[in-house]
């Protein structure tokens, strides 16, 4: 899939999601944007350019997309600022459900990321070997798409 970026300011709720480590629960928040105002955050991305698809999530009636930005770190972007260019999935991503607390989040993409929640959040908050992760991942989804 490939998006078309048509906007980098946007006042979509940032994505926060529960992560239990070490026995103690806690909160993860997304960390791909940055503060404007307090309603507005702003990307790291360009108007007008375009960024592939590696993972799509669905959660609380919010879509994000997984992609690089202009930094190029990943991060769960809101489907707001974009349009879809190409709507083609790859063949060989996976889907998952996971039920958190009284919501469900479901997540397309490559099988390393859909089959561990931990993965998820700790690619939202830009662990060394989630980004590691992603990068091999990316590597091999690009060689072959």
């Amino acid at each position: 899939m490939i998006l078309k970026c048509i906007m980098t300011q946007c006042n979509y709720p940032i994505l926060v999601l529960p992560q239990t480590r070490n026995g103690y629960e806690d909160y993860v928040s997304s960390s791909e944007g940055f503060t404007i105002d307090s309603e507005t955050f702003g990307y790291k991305l360009t108007e007008n350019n375009f960024y592939k698809v590696y993972g799509i999530l669905f959660y609380k009636e919010q879509i994000r997309f997984l992609i690089m930005d202009d930094d190029n770190m990943p991060g769960f972007f809101p489907s707001t600022i974009f349009m879809i260019e190409n709507s083609l999935m790859y063949f060989d991503y996976e889907c998952r459900k996971y039920q958190i607390n009284n919501s469900e989040l479901i997540i397309i993409g490559y099988s390393d990321l859909v089959n561990n929640y931990d993965e998820i959040c700790d690619l939202m908050f830009l662990r060394e070997s989630a980004i590691e992760n992603f990068l091999y991942n990316k590597d091999i989804i690009d060689k072959w798409h």
